[in-house]
C-alpha cells in the first residue's frame, strides 16, 4: 500500500510502529509481561507511528482545569511562523491538541485511523500521552492533520520528549460492512473441540513452557507457534494439525 507524506517544517516522518518497553533489561523473563504475548507485540508494530517532532522538551499540566503546557520552542520556529503560535493549543475540557505538522494521504476509499501508542499502555509513569481516536479522511484531505489528548489529572503532566512516539496509525477502508452471523453448529463444534484440544494439550505445541511460583500462572508459546507454522504453510494445515492430534488421542483412548 502507497502512502504520501509531507512534512512541516522540520516535523519527523511518520515510521513503522515500534514495540517501546522502558527498562526491558531490568524485568525478570519468568515474570508475565505484556510484551511477551505476540498478540500484543504484532499490535504494537502494526501500522505507522507519530514522533513528538520538536528538540526542547515540553510538560502539559492542567490548571484551574485548563491545559497549560510548559517548553519554549520559539527558536525551533520557522521565520513564517504566526506570531505566539505553538504546537499545543487548547480543545476541549479534559483534553489538548497537538499539530504533528504532517500531511499524510493515503489510498482513495481509505482513512487514517488515529490510536494511543501502546507506549502509553506500558507507562508506569503515568506521563506518556494518551492519543484520542479518529478517523480522518486523509485520501482528499490536504491539511495536516490534528491530534487530540487526553489531559492529565490535577497535580500530574503530560511529557513530549524529541523523537517519543506519541500516537499509532492505521490505514483502514472506509464504510467497511460487515456481515455478523452466528457459526453454524458444524463450525461451532470444530472449533470447541479444536479449543478443547488446546485448553488439555497445548503444552505439546509449544516448544517454550515457563512455570511460576510467585504467584503469576505458568505460560507457554503455543499461540506463537502455531501462528508461525499459520504464516508458512497456512490456516488449513493448522486446522488439520489439531485434527489430527485429536484423532490420534481419540485412538490412544480407546
Amino acid at each position: 500500500m502507497k502512502i504520501q507524506y509531507r512534512k512541516i517544517h522540520y516535523a519527523l516522518e511518520p515510521r513503522k510502529s515500534r514495540l517501546h518497553v522502558q527498562n526491558r533489561s531490568n524485568s525478570k523473563r519468568d515474570i508475565p509481561q505484556p510484551w511477551h504475548c505476540k498478540p500484543f507485540q504484532d499490535a504494537c508494530m502494526y501500522g505507522l507511528e507519530i514522533r513528538f517532532s520538536w528538540k526542547t522538551p515540553c510538560k502539559v499540566y492542567l490548571k484551574q482545569g485548563c491545559p497549560v503546557w510548559l517548553g519554549d520552542i520559539s527558536a525551533e520556529l520557522p521565520p513564517e511562523a504566526p506570531p505566539n503560535w505553538h504546537p499545543f493549543s487548547t480543545f476541549a475540557p479534559g483534553y489538548f491538541g497537538l499539530s504533528p505538522l504532517l500531511d499524510i494521504q493515503v489510498p482513495e476509499g481509505m482513512g487514517l485511523f488515529i490510536l494511543p501508542h501502546a507506549r502509553c499502555l506500558l507507562d508506569t509513569s503515568g506521563t506518556a500521552p494518551i492519543a484520542i481516536p479518529g478517523l480522518v479522511e486523509t485520501s482528499w484531505w490536504p491539511r495536516p492533520f490534528f491530534l487530540v489528548f487526553k489531559a492529565p489529572l490535577e497535580r500530574n503532566f503530560i511529557s513530549f520528549d524529541y523523537g517519543d512516539p506519541i500516537a499509532q496509525l492505521l490505514v483502514l477502508p472506509l464504510n467497511e460492512q460487515y456481515e455478523i452471523q452466528e457459526m453454524d453448529a458444524a463450525t461451532a463444534l470444530l472449533r470447541n473441540r479444536r479449543s478443547q484440544l488446546l485448553a488439555k494439550y497445548g503444552k505439546e505445541f509449544s516448544t517454550r513452557i515457563t512455570n511460576n511460583d510467585n504467584g503469576y500462572p505458568s505460560f507457554d508459546n503455543k499461540y506463537k507457534e502455531l501462528s508461525k507454522h499459520n504464516h508458512k504453510h497456512g490456516c488449513f494445515s493448522v486446522e488439520n494439525k489439531l485434527d489430527s492430534s485429536f484423532h490420534q488421542k481419540a485412538q490412544e483412548k480407546n
